[in-house]
């Protein structure tokens, strides 16, 4: 015969500790959204004369990267339903 023990969950369970990972993904994510958005036209023309393409073809390539995430990809589910 097995007998179960409890124990009392520690004191940082569904405390303060939780939000201080909201906080942290928060930032994160803050950061990481705004380096892409904000620092790509800083970054455009350089990638293009590297790239030997067009600011346009460029500027084409991260939206259509951009294309399956989001209301395109929910309106994709929706259809395929």
């Amino acid at each position: 015969m097995t007998t179960t023990t409890t124990a009392p969950a520690d004191a940082t369970v569904g405390g303060r500790h939780g939000w201080r990972i909201v906080a942290a993904l928060a930032i994160t994510s803050t950061v990481g959204y705004g380096t892409l958005y904000y620092a790509y036209p800083v970054l455009l023309n350089p990638m293009a004369d590297s790239l030997d393409a067009s600011t346009t073809a460029v500027t084409g390539a991260l939206t259509a990267s951009r294309m399956p995430s989001g209301r395109w990809r929910n309106a994709l589910r929706r259809e395929q339903k």
